[in-house]
C-alpha cells in the first residue's frame, strides 16, 4: 500500500497572560517559566516540516512579541468577559481558526507548556493524525490532552479542561497513544519541571533554569520580571 504524502497543517496555540499562568507550579519564577515554555513550544512547532502556519492567540503583549519573533501570526484574543478558565482557552482556539480562515484546512491545537517538544515529535504526531478525521494526543498522565487535530478546522471541537482526554474521546476523536514524551510532558507541577529537564528542555527554558539555579547557588535569586 502506498504511504500517503504528509499533509501540511495549520496550528493554533492559545497562550493566556503569563502573569496568570502556571499557578500550580508555584514559586516566584512561574510567570517567567510560562513565557519560556510558550517560546520553546512555538519554536518546535515552527521548525516542524509538517506545519504550514502557526497562529498564537493571546492578549499578552510579551507573548505577542515572542510569537512574532518565532515567525507566528498573532491573533489578539477577544474573549467574552463571561468566559473563564478552559472555556476561554477553547474559545481562543476557535477564534484562531476563524480569524485565519482555516475551517477547511488540516488544523491542530496544542497547549503552550511543552518545553521539551521537538519538531520531530510534532511531525510524527501530525503524520499519525492525518489518518483520522479528528484525533488527540493525551498528556503524560493520560487524563489530559496536549494536542488535538482535525482534517478540517471546522470540526476541531476543542474540549481542553478537566479530564479532557475523556471529553475528546467522547466527542468522537481518536486517541493516539504515541511514544513522544516531549509532546506529552506538559508542566503543571514542580515534578513535571524535573521531568522536562531530564527529557531536554528547549533553549528558552534551559537558559532560564540555568539562570534560576545560578541565582540560588549564590544566594541572590534573580528577580528580573
Amino acid at each position: 500500500m502506498r504511504t500517503p504524502e504528509p499533509l501540511q497543517w495549520h496550528v493554533v496555540l492559545p497562550v493566556k497572560a503569563h502573569g496568570s499562568s502556571k499557578t500550580r507550579l508555584g514559586g516566584r519564577d512561574r510567570a517567567r517559566l510560562a513565557l519560556a515554555f510558550a517560546a520553546d513550544t512555538m519554536a518546535a512547532v515552527r521548525a516542524s516540516d509538517g506545519v504550514a502556519g502557526l497562529a498564537v492567540v493571546t492578549d499578552d503583549p510579551e507573548v505577542a512579541v515572542i510569537a512574532r519573533d518565532a515567525g507566528a501570526v498573532v491573533v489578539e484574543e477577544s474573549a467574552d468577559p463571561a468566559l473563564r478558565g478552559f472555556a476561554r482557552l477553547n474559545a481562543a482556539v476557535r477564534q484562531g481558526i476563524d480569524d485565519r480562515g482555516w475551517r477547511e484546512r488540516p488544523v491542530a491545537a496544542l497547549t503552550a507548556d511543552l518545553p521539551a517538544l521537538s519538531p520531530r515529535e510534532v511531525d510524527a504526531a501530525l503524520l499519525a493524525a492525518q489518518r483520522h478525521a479528528r484525533a488527540f494526543v493525551p498528556d503524560h498522565v493520560g487524563s489530559g490532552t496536549s494536542m488535538i487535530t482535525a482534517l478540517h478546522g471546522a470540526l476541531l471541537d476543542p474540549r481542553f479542561g478537566s479530564a479532557s482526554a475523556a471529553a475528546h474521546a467522547d466527542s468522537g476523536a481518536v486517541r493516539l497513544e504515541l511514544d513522544l514524551p516531549g509532546l506529552r510532558q506538559d508542566v503543571d507541577f514542580p515534578g513535571d519541571l524535573r521531568e522536562v529537564e531530564l527529557l531536554g528542555c528547549g533553549p528558552s527554558t534551559r537558559a532560564l533554569l540555568a539562570q534560576i539555579e545560578a541565582g540560588a547557588a549564590t544566594g541572590h535569586p534573580d528577580t528580573t520580571p
